[in-house]
C-alpha cells in the first residue's frame, strides 16, 4: 500500500494493533521481534525493551 494511502487509511489503528499481536508472538532466534509504529514503521524490538 502506498505511504499516503496507509496514512489516511481508516483501519490504519486496527490494522497496526492485529500486526503487533501477532508479530509479538514471532520472536527470532536473535530474541528480536517487529513492532509497527502509528506511521507504519517497523522497528525491531526486544521483550527487554518493553516497559
Amino acid at each position: 500500500m502506498h505511504r499516503p494511502c496507509f496514512l489516511a487509511w481508516e483501519l490504519r489503528a486496527e490494522f497496526v494493533a492485529r500486526f503487533n499481536t501477532t508479530a509479538r508472538g514471532l520472536v527470532f532466534a536473535n530474541g528480536t521481534y517487529h513492532e509497527m509504529q502509528p506511521e507504519g514503521a517497523i522497528l525491531v524490538r526486544t521483550h527487554e525493551d518493553v516497559t
